[in-house]
């Protein structure tokens, strides 16, 4: 349906949009399993703290219904939260569902896991594995928040590695793109918090270097 296909099109989905289409569905159609996963992205948008049970419930309908594409864009979203705070005990049991649905051989499990295991890595203080890792994946898998957040965590490990010019790289390339600039410029003048406040602040802060440097 229209509310599944926009869910998956994360690359151009916005807010106020999903809003409105939620608003014209009928309570049969909300109440399906792309309505509760439509609810629970939006929630995400709009008011992240209260989105857990609304994209919990999505996952567990999607999995029921062997949707696992929709099942791993209420997981991605799931992930960014728990990321966000810092609660490694609510992201373990969403890696392991990742790490099956790569098993299986989906493209997008395949490239959430290695963003997942170079997480895994930075919190072992394994630069290089971070970096292996990273550097095989096809970001474009993800959505433009994930491309961003493991983008933060490769250029981050580089400048911590002595190699900042690589950081300054991945950003001038990322800031090419009209979707992250939307992510990054909704995060400063709205602050609807779409990537962590460290990853807002490395690029503000890796963009002003290279703006200065030219």
């Amino acid at each position: 349906g229209v509310l599944r296909t926009a869910c998956l099109a994360s690359d151009r989905l916005v807010s106020p949009q999903l809003g409105r289409w939620l608003s014209a569905s009928p309570d049969a159609v909300r109440g399906t399993t792309a309505g509760r996963l439509a609810i629970g992205l939006h929630t995400a948008f709009t008011a992240p703290p209260r989105a857990v049970e609304p994209l919990e419930e999505a996952v567990r309908r999607c999995r029921r219904d062997g949707d696992d594409d929709a099942e791993l864009v209420a997981i991605a979203q799931l992930g960014r939260l728990a990321w966000w705070r810092q609660d490694l005990t609510a992201m373990a049991p969403l890696i392991g569902r990742v790490g099956e649905l790569e098993s299986a051989g989906n493209a997008t499990a395949r490239a959430l896991a290695s963003v997942c295991r170079a997480i895994l890595a930075d919190l072992r203080a394994d630069g290089e594995g971070v970096l292996a890792e990273l550097a095989g994946l096809d970001a474009h898998l993800l959505d433009p928040a994930w491309e961003v957040l493991a983008s933060w965590l490769y250029g981050t490990v580089h400048v911590e590695l002595g190699r900042p010019e690589a950081a300054h790289e991945i950003v001038r390339r990322l800031l090419l793109i009209p979707t992250v600039r939307r992510i990054l410029v909704a995060d400063a003048v709205f602050g609807m918090f779409l990537v962590p406040l460290q990853t807002f602040l490395f690029f503000r802060d890796t963009d002003r270097y290279l703006r200065e440097s030219v």
